[in-house]
C-alpha cells in the first residue's frame, strides 16, 4: 500500500520560492520547501496523518503561533524550530 499526500491548506500572503521537492523514506515521505512571507502573512495546513516539522532556519521572530483562530497577539507564542503536530490538527 502506497501513501497518498492528502492535506488542506490555506495561505495568505506566503509564497513558494524554489521547487518543493519530496522524499520517499521506509514508513513516511519527506517534503522539503522554501517560501518566504510578507508581513502579516498566514495561513494554516491541516493533515490526516500525524507531522513532525523542521524548520532549518530560526523563524521564532518572524512567525508567531496560536490556538485560538483570529490571531490575538497575547495568546500567540513564537514558532519553534521542530515541532509534532497530530493528525487533524491545524498548523
Amino acid at each position: 500500500m502506497g501513501f497518498l499526500h492528502s492535506m488542506t491548506c490555506h495561505t495568505e500572503g506566503i509564497e513558494s520560492t524554489a521547487p518543493v521537492r519530496w522524499r520517499s523514506f521506509d514508513g513516511m515521505c519527506g517534503v522539503y520547501w522554501e517560501a518566504r512571507g510578507e508581513i502579516g502573512a498566514r495561513g494554516y495546513y491541516t493533515s490526516p496523518d500525524p507531522r513532525i516539522m523542521l524548520f532549518f532556519n530560526d523563524v521564532s521572530g518572524h512567525i508567531r503561533m496560536s490556538e485560538r483562530s483570529g490571531g490575538m497577539p497575547e495568546a500567540a507564542r513564537p514558532m519553534l524550530r521542530a515541532l509534532y503536530v497530530p493528525a487533524g490538527m491545524p498548523m
